[in-house]
């Protein structure tokens, strides 16, 4: 072992606090857990009466210690609830295990320790820092950019053999004859095992599978992210890792199914499959023979014989932990096989048979339930139908993934906080309840940001979704579920995420599609289609993200409303805008000045924009007065702090470009505009 390594790990948690003061409480819980499950060394310095020192527990130290010294409000304002009793088991269950085989009480808490630190506090930070759609989206595409920076780590030792760890920290984690595979070497690099690298890059590869396909992630420093993620694929592939390659095909076809069927069957499927299996392997219902031939029609013969030994041995495991059903037999190896001699005779692969022989059937149903929990809660909160939106994609594929990674555990016992994390994010997402009363018109004219105010609307939509499909004859529900979306799209707007706003604004736009032709007579609907359309082609022409904005196709959907509305001031606003944006400045003046007749006071919006598109035009007297009036006109409006972000936008564009010539004088209306 090299000096490095004790080095690196006692200053891993001042490193934890620092990046806790530099980057902030929330990056900070993002980055440290991935960093140091990538790059620290698989070691365990023993420590009396506490875990060992590992790099899962040197990290959630650093991050405990973070939140008590730079968050500790967020640390204190954590309630428990009922849906955190099968993590809280979990963590409990070493206490009862030695208690109840005679082992002692300190051998229990000492157990329940190690668990609170390798499981609970990640669970934890999880449910802390990403227990919000936004947190959720931010730990997934973590988890990619972690797989995206394996590449050539991984690609190096695929060529080379597994040397980066024993290179860098002078020892390899394990045996190096496990690292050979098919003809070829697997990975390791600095994880525990070849296994252990394969779900990782699985992972990442679904997530951001998902995410492309949703359209959540298009592109990453100006190149399209399908290159990335084909990069991210070929790489797990070359990992050579045949159950992970299993599950990521398995992620991939739910998102199929999903796509095509809007079922929640296949889901209801794959929360099924672990706990079907350790219940009928664990009562002795099922021998997994079929299992076995399965795997030699599919995967070779070599595959076929490892499956044998894994179950043989979960044969043997399975009789000992009958012998202490409830709570199993405790730490220490005593759950394992031992022959006439003493010697150890099985080998424990599965998380879930650690768990049975050393926690009970107790242990086995609380890591069945913590895990799979998510995925359900998921399900009951947000019909499947939703989980290809942009807003909703990360969280879905994050519980999929981890039901995923449950049935990993079946075969593999390689825990990783990072899941863990995922688990209490999304725990905590399942704890708020969709909200059935909620004014959806008023609610965005109030809404700052913050994370609560878009999952009331995210709940407000889910609750209208679902009382369209349970009552379809009703289209007082459909028309709740056009305003849900409005509301949510003008907060999506307002907060920049100007892709997401086009979708809910579309969502809307089909729903009063339906319902005008439904009920043609029917005023309200027509005249909430026009204004869903005018809100639309305005996005369409002046969005502040040039590559969202579309000017042709906002003047032929503002052209259509005016025709079928010329009386109204607020669509001909919106032509005028679209034509400047476009171009056609004379076009834009002209319905802009037709805006401003039908008029009875103007807020500014089209009094700038005529300002500007006289300026274009060279008429640069007209175009000062058109501005001078808009300015007069804002000001009356909302004194010198504006507090719509658009019409701010458009004042400072339009200053610039007309009313001040030196960057002094713009300087000056910037800070008075504040």
């Amino acid at each position: 072992m090299s000096v490095v390594v004790p080095l690196i790990m006692l200053a891993w948690i001042p490193v934890v606090l620092a990046l806790f003061g530099r980057v902030g409480p929330m990056r900070a819980a993002l980055i440290a857990p991935i960093a140091a499950w990538l790059f620290l060394p698989v070691v365990g310095f023993p420590l009396m009466g506490l875990p060992d020192y590992t790099k899962t527990t040197s990290t959630t130290m650093g991050l405990l210690l973070g939140m008590l010294i730079f968050d500790s409000a967020r640390l204190l304002g954590l309630r428990p609830h009922w849906i955190d009793l099968p993590m809280l088991a979990w963590c409990l269950c070493p206490f009862a295990s030695s208690v109840s085989n005679g082992l002692g009480v300190y051998d229990g808490l000492s157990g329940s320790v190690d668990q609170c630190m390798t499981w609970g506090l990640p669970y934890l930070v999880g449910k802390s820092y990403f227990g919000d759609l936004d947190g959720l989206r931010q730990l997934a595409t973590g988890i990619i950019v972690g797989g995206l920076v394996y590449i050539p780590l991984c690609l190096w030792e695929i060529r080379m053999s597994p040397q980066l760890h024993a290179t860098v920290y002078g020892f390899n984690p394990h045996s190096f004859a496990q690292t050979m595979r098919y003809g070829g070497y697997r990975p390791q690099v600095f994880m525990q095992h070849g296994l252990e690298v394969g779900m990782w890059m699985a992972a990442a590869s679904l997530a951001g599978f998902w995410l492309w396909a949703t359209g959540t992630i298009r592109r990453v420093w100006g190149v399209g992210f399908g290159h990335y993620l084909l990069a991210l694929t070929m790489t797990t592939i070359l990992c050579k890792s045949t159950g992970t390659l299993v599950l990521l095909a398995a992620g991939v076809a739910i998102f199929i199914a999903i796509k095509w069927s809007k079922s929640r069957i296949p889901v209801l499927i794959l929360l099924a499959i672990t706990p079907l299996y350790s219940y009928t392997r664990a009562t002795g219902l099922w021998s997994g023979s079929e299992l076995v031939s399965l795997s030699r029609a599919t995967v070779g013969v070599d595959r076929e014989q490892s499956l044998q030994f894994r179950l043989d041995n979960e044969n043997m495991l399975i009789s000992k932990a009958l012998q202490r059903p409830l709570f199993g037999w405790g730490g220490w190896g005593r759950a394992r096989v031992y022959d006439e001699q003493g010697r150890d005779i099985s080998i424990t692969d599965g998380l879930w048979i650690i768990a049975l022989g050393n926690h009970g059937f107790v242990g086995l149903v609380s890591i069945n339930m913590f895990m799979l929990m998510p995925l359900a809660l998921l399900l009951w909160r947000y019909p499947v139908c939703r989980w290809l939106e942009p807003n909703v994609a990360p969280t879905a594929v994050l519980a999929v993934l981890i039901a995923l990674y449950s049935i990993d555990c079946l075969m593999n016992g390689m825990i990783n906080p990072i899941y863990t994390m995922v688990i209490g994010g999304l725990t905590a997402l399942g704890n708020r309840r969709p909200t059935a009363g909620v004014d959806l018109r008023d609610a965005p004219d109030t809404m700052e940001g913050a994370r609560e105010d878009e999952n009331l609307l995210l709940d407000a939509v889910q609750l209208q979704s679902q009382r369209v499909l349970d009552h379809p004859e009703d289209s007082e529900h459909s028309r709740d579920l056009a305003l849900s979306y409005e509301a949510l799209g003008r907060f999506l707007k307002n907060h920049g995420r100007v892709r997401e706003a086009q979708m809910a604004w579309n969502h809307a736009l089909d729903l009063w599609t339906e319902l005008t032709t439904q009920f043609p007579a029917c005023c309200e609907y027509r005249n909430n289609l026009a204004d869903g359309q005018n809100n639309m082609a305005w996005l369409l022409a002046s969005s502040l993200d040039v590559e969202n904005r579309n000017p042709s196709i906002a003047v032929q959907l503002a052209q259509s409303i005016v025709e079928s509305s010329p009386e109204r001031a607020a669509y001909w606003n919106t032509l005028g805008a679209a034509h400047y944006r476009a171009g056609d400045y004379p076009a834009a003046i002209e319905a802009l000045e037709r805006s401003i007749e039908l008029s009875s006071e103007s807020s500014g919006f089209d009094l700038l924009l005529l300002a500007m598109a006289y300026w274009r035009r060279g008429d640069k007297g007209r175009a000062r007065s058109w501005y001078k009036s808009g300015e007069s006109a804002i000001q009356a409006t909302y004194g010198l702090q504006l507090i719509c972000t658009d019409l701010h936008k458009l004042y400072d564009e339009a200053t610039v470009l007309i009313s001040h010539d030196s960057r002094d004088d713009r300087d000056e209306v910037r800070e008075r505009l504040g």
